[in-house]
């Protein structure tokens, strides 16, 4: 069998072993030179790419503030030695750097330093490495091979961050290590683990490797299992297109299952939610960087704003700390709104690990607390996060089921790797209404719309809009008085556990991919408007397998499809990702929803779902269908 993440590879090229000893620095120096080479690569047809010292000194501090997050000290256990490995290189100063090329004529060795030019070495500004090619790849990492397992899990994690922070790179599924989560595979123990492992399957009689159909009845033998766990109530429920023209039954949940899901959801619930030790470590923190603002720009009355999960009341102890600058009649010409200002003032407060990142759409500040050690990010007046963490935390009030609800979604699309936007995912807000669409469909509904209420009842909040184009302000105005719909769902008793089976049975089973859209202003679901336009013309109804299949998932104050970044693919991967947490959790697998999916399954899915819909025409029991309401 392949190597896997603890048996490593299978020969002399083991990771564990290494070589030659070579320090942690410079070992993500010619990694960093690595990327580059490959990335550039695939964009440029020139033989060699330019790289800058401020990309260097910027990726070094972004390596620097990843080996002091909590969830990546949780994942490798020296974390915090690599970090100090790191500040003694002072790599993530220029001068350093510039002395660092010279001395090393460009690198150490892992990459190779035969195939770099340095152009000046007095006014060094920058130097030239070569395209990756296939030799230039395979020396790479014949030398990277040897490194220590733990120095390439630690590369794995920070070469995440800065192709995402730096590089503002769309990371896939496919290219990330499944143990170590938001980590590049390319540079993970187990690509070398695999790549070792390939290199003995090489020199062996091909008689040994399992052919392609023997994988594909594997595959479809161990799906075929966990389907036979289920009953069916029906074989005729489409899923619009998403993986074609399919019928796929439905599951028949017992009693026994619900309650079983509805124990296991609420222990969940109960251990991620916040400590009251941590929600007064965060209360006292935002009011010391309210101290610091004060201190800074007096007179200006600026206030901070929680936004995020610490403002939704949706977080835990290990959660971030979002912060926002604002004030009444916010001007960012005034010192005050150039987020540039504030780097010194949090340093001179004795905040630690202090990183701009100020050419992201959203321009923050990170740093970490030493008081607390919690991470922070704080931005200037984006207003609409702040109001939209607030709805949502409204909404989580309103029914005790909502949140023990919400927390379970998110530990299940985080367990899955799809609840990132930056890599072409749903965010955790996107999730968070669809969860409240899908309570105020239900019949009787759970959740009523606090947006569509009377004036008198809504504290209005309007946000200036900043793109510098006249018109109306963006209302944000809702109901925040929860206590008047307190037993608003009373009538509904479904407890969590069949919610929120219920939940992605709704996604995967029933809702319409092509003409559908979730509007938790409006109340629930609605069909979209062009669709409604085709309709009222007299055009003809689109047949399951065609039309454009995206999730539509409207902001409640800016109208704007909080989903259109997911493409396809990515829709395709959630819907996946949906089906297979359904079955687990229909049979009352809680656990087993949270672990990893088996690779084979998505290998070969089209196989599979191709012999489920066959056997699945003769296992109908005729039992009847959920409800759900929609809006107009």
């Amino acid at each position: 069998m392949p190597p896997t993440e603890d048996n490593g590879p299978l020969d002399e090229t083991s990771p564990h072993q290494p070589a030659t000893p070579i320090s942690f620095a410079d070992l993500l120096f010619d990694s960093i030179l690595m990327q580059q080479s490959r990335t550039k690569g695939k964009l440029h047809q020139d033989s060699r790419t330019q790289i800058d010292i401020t990309y260097i000194v910027d990726a070094f501090k972004v390596a620097l503030k990843t080996c002091s997050v909590d969830q990546v000290v949780a994942k490798v256990s020296t974390a915090a030695t690599f970090g100090k490995a790191l500040e003694d290189a002072k790599l993530d100063k220029i001068d350093h750097v510039r002395n660092y090329v010279v001395q090393r004529k460009g690198a150490n060795g892992i990459f190779p330093k035969n195939m770099i030019t340095i152009p000046d070495e007095k006014v060094l500004k920058h130097f030239w490495i070569p395209i990756a090619d296939p030799p230039t790849s395979t020396l790479f990492e014949d030398s990277y091979a040897k490194a220590a397992r733990q120095d390439m899990e630690m590369v794995a994690l920070i070469m995440y961050q800065i192709r995402t922070q730096l590089d503002a790179e769309t990371l896939h599924a496919r290219d990330l290590n499944r143990k170590l989560g938001l980590a590049v595979d390319l540079f993970s123990p187990r690509y070398f683990g695999q790549r070792a492992f390939n290199k003995r399957k090489e020199s062996e009689p091909s008689s040994n490797i399992p052919t392609q159909e023997s994988k594909i009845q594997a595959a479809i033998d161990q799906f075929v299992l966990e389907m036979k766990k289920l009953q069916v109530h029906s074989a005729t429920m489409p899923t619009y297109g998403l993986q074609g023209q399919l019928d796929l039954p439905t599951a028949l949940v017992t009693d026994k299952v619900i309650d079983v899901v509805t124990t296991a959801a609420d222990v969940l619930f109960k251990t991620q939610a916040p400590s009251e030790r941590y929600i007064a470590q965060r209360s006292d923190l935002v009011q010391r960087i309210q101290k610091i603002i004060d201190s800074t720009y007096p007179g200006c009355q600026l206030r901070i704003e929680e936004y995020g999960s610490s403002a939704s009341g949706l977080g835990s102890d290990i959660s971030d700390v979002d912060l926002c600058i604002t004030r009444d009649n916010f001007d960012r010409s005034e010192p005050y709104g150039n987020l540039e200002n504030m780097i010194a003032a949090l340093q001179t407060g004795g905040m630690t690990k202090v990183l701009p990142l100020l050419h992201t759409r959203v321009p923050i500040i990170t740093f970490v607390d030493p008081v607390s050690r919690i991470d922070c990010d704080i931005c200037c007046n984006e207003m609409i996060g702040v109001y939209g963490s607030k709805l949502i935390g409204c909404y989580a009030r309103i029914d005790p089921r909502v949140k023990p609800l919400m927390y379970n979604v998110k530990a299940l699309v985080k367990a899955h790797g799809i609840n990132d936007a930056s890599q072409g995912f749903f965010s955790t807000f996107a999730y968070m209404i669809m969860i409240i669409g899908f309570l105020q469909a239900q019949e009787p509904p759970i959740l009523p719309s606090l947006q569509a209420q009377p004036r008198e009842r809504v504290t209005e909040q309007f946000v200036q809009k900043d793109d510098g184009k006249d018109g109306q302000d963006i209302d944000c105005s809702f109901d925040q008085d929860v206590d008047r719909y307190k037993g608003f769902g009373a009538a509904n008793t479904k407890p969590v556990g069949q919610l929120l089976i219920e939940f992605f049975e709704f996604y995967c089973r029933y809702f319409d991919y092509r003409s559908l859209e979730i509007d938790v202003h409006l109340g629930g679901f609605r069909t979209r408007e062009e669709v409604s336009k085709r309709r009222a013309l007299g055009h003809k109804e689109l047949s399951t397998g065609h039309g454009e299949k995206k999730l539509y998932v409207v902001d409640p104050f800016t109208g704007r499809n909080v989903t259109g970044k997911c493409g396809a693919s990515h829709l395709t991967q959630i819907w996946r990702t949906f089906q297979w947490v359904y079955c687990q959790l229909s049979q009352g697998h809680h656990q087993q929803a949270l672990a990893p999916i088996p690779e084979s399954y998505f290998r070969f899915e089209a196989q599979i779902i191709e012999h489920i819909q066959k056997q699945a025409a003769n296992t109908a029991l005729g039992a009847s269908a959920p409800t759900f309401s929609m809006t107009t």
